[in-house]
């Protein structure tokens, strides 16, 4: 299945466990594919950095290294739907334009 994860998914996932580990756990045992684009990819890198802070570097790292070695990158595609926060519209035109099954939103 490919799957676009918002930002607090992901950060909940590593940080926090629950529903949002599991599904990136099975991302990295390669039951999913998570698609992402160039500005999914800077916000998750932005939110990871701040989470882990100066003595996180390893965490920043694997994360970073899992998100952009194993994520498949897509063109996002312009849609006519406008989130009601438009900071999140890099979500559903990365859904457009990777042709995913589901968005998964902590919204």
């Amino acid at each position: 299945m490919r799957i676009v994860l918002d930002a607090n998914v992901v950060i909940s996932g590593i940080f926090w466990g629950g529903p949002p580990q599991q599904i990136l756990k099975r991302w990295l045992e390669g039951k999913l594919t998570l698609v992402m684009s160039a500005p999914i990819l800077a916000e998750y890198q932005d939110v990871l950095r701040r989470m882990t802070g100066d003595k996180g570097t390893d965490i920043y790292a694997k994360w970073n290294h899992y998100l952009t070695e194993l994520g498949e990158f897509v063109e996002p595609l312009q849609v006519a739907v406008v989130c009601r926060d438009t900071g999140d519209q890099k979500y559903l035109e990365a859904a457009a334009g990777g042709r995913v099954q589901a968005l998964v939103s902590g919204d």
